[in-house]
């Protein structure tokens, strides 16, 4: 499974850098991926390499090496630096290659240093991509290069833009409508204290524009409610093998906020025991009842074969969400919210 490999390789590569790297070096990195918020990659302690790749190039002939240079190698062959990576950071690289005994293993070189490693099989290299480096392929002093040799390394690597928490790229998060993504922008993902500025918008929102037609404690409960269902609906994409769920009552209770008179409100949460099964009664219950109002608006009768086709909907958990796993409660906003476009 491709989540095996990830946790041989960065495992490896911690236990390389913890190895030789300082424990005051280690201490601020264990810090910086939580500060951050840096996604564990492969292995439960990697706390240094948020991004893995695996280069892949074949041998060459010996003679054609020294007429056409490193073929194959691309960039990775010419020296070049990591632009892109943290100066904090290190990088790990290992190498799985399985070559014919009398190949060439092939060599790394870190040129700013004048030291180069020879990249026989299980070799670990840790070093900072910012120093200019470069490899070589295997070589083959055959005439011909067998079908299967190839050089293989794994590279764990730290992207100044996780690493260092520098604000620069979004955080594809979840699925949101459609097919599109539910993303964080870097002024949600940047650790940073509160700063007194409150984000607004020139576009009216409940966040800020409610407080004109609301009562605060409803304006608050409104907001955390939300809060809520998006929580539930992007915690619900994990995988179904997860069994994910919701405590609605620690939820709710994690929130304060306070009235005009300073006191502390509270915000009750959804009503006890409400299970997907629930949320599918209540949503019929509001079907029959537009039903019954529709049959005498002569202007509904022509969507008079609607309400079954809702209903059916509803079997058919039109939620899309794992409601089996999930003891809180869904709204019928987004089951009805596509079918009904078609009515009103």
């Amino acid at each position: 499974m491709l989540i095996n490999f990830f946790k041989i390789h960065t495992r490896v590569a911690m236990q390389s850098l913890e190895r030789f790297a300082s424990p005051s070096f280690m201490d601020v990195l264990r810090t910086n991926a939580s500060v951050n918020n840096i996604p564990i990659i492969g292995s439960p302690d990697n706390v240094a390499y948020p991004a893995v790749q695996l280069n892949i190039a074949p041998a060459v002939e010996r003679s054609k090496c020294r007429g056409v240079g490193l073929q194959g190698m691309g960039s990775f062959g010419e020296g070049h630096r990591d632009t892109h990576d943290s100066a904090g950071g290190l990088t790990t690289m290992i190498s799985n290659s399985h070559l014919p005994s009398t190949y060439e293993a092939g060599r790394f070189h870190l040129l700013g240093l004048g030291v180069f490693f020879l990249l026989t099989c299980l070799t670990v290299m840790t070093f900072c991509g910012l120093f200019r480096h470069g490899g070589s392929p295997p070589i083959s002093m055959d005439s011909t290069v067998v079908n299967d040799a190839y050089r293989v390394m794994v590279v764990c690597y730290p992207p100044h833009a996780m690493l260092s928490g520098a604000g620069m790229t979004v955080l594809p998060l979840a699925s949101a409508s459609g097919s599109s993504l539910f993303r964080l922008g870097p002024e949600i993902t940047t650790p940073r204290l509160f700063d007194g500025v409150v984000r607004a918008s020139q576009e009216a929102s409940w966040a800020r524009d409610g407080q004109s037609i609301m009562q605060r404690d409803r304006h608050v409960e409104f907001f955390v409610k939300n809060l809520h269902r998006l929580c539930f609906y992007l915690f619900n994409q994990l995988p179904s093998d997860y069994h994910v769920s919701i405590d609605p009552k620690l939820f709710f209770q994690s929130f304060s906020a306070l009235d005009t008179e300073k006191n502390k409100i509270v915000i009750e949460p959804w009503a006890d025991e409400i299970d997907g099964e629930s949320v599918k009664d209540h949503q019929n219950d509001w079907i029959d009842i537009m039903e019954d109002r529709s049959n005498v608006v002569p202007y509904m009768a022509k969507y008079a074969n609607k309400w079954g086709e809702l209903r059916n909907a509803i079997k058919g958990d039109a939620l899309g969400l794992n409601l089996k796993h999930m003891r809180t409660v869904s709204t019928s906003s987004e089951s009805l919210a596509i079918p009904l476009q078609n009515i009103y």
